[in-house]
């Protein structure tokens, strides 16, 4: 069984479903993840370098302004803002 990063969207049964029908955006799923532990780092304290050299470590496979760029994506900031709508 999958963790389910959009827990605040879809409970795991509807993501399992999903997944089991391939129609999940992986990547978009990859890139709020990596959105979400940046920013409890920062809740720790993490500076913005130290925490990227975190996320660096996790995700080689990246580049830093890869991972820049997803930390401040807007396309993410708006599923963080949906999310924190439904939880109201």
């Amino acid at each position: 069984m999958n963790s389910n990063p959009v827990h605040f969207l879809l409970d795991d049964q509807q993501y399992e479903l999903l997944a089991q029908l391939n129609l999940l955006n992986k990547k978009l799923l990859r890139d709020l993840e990596i959105r979400r532990k940046y920013h409890n780092l920062k809740s720790q304290g993490i500076s913005f370098q130290p925490a990227l050299n975190r996320l660096l470590q996790e995700y080689p496979y990246l580049q830093p302004d890869t991972l820049r760029k997803l930390i401040y994506s807007p396309a993410v900031a708006k599923i963080e803002a949906l999310a924190q709508n439904t939880d109201s």
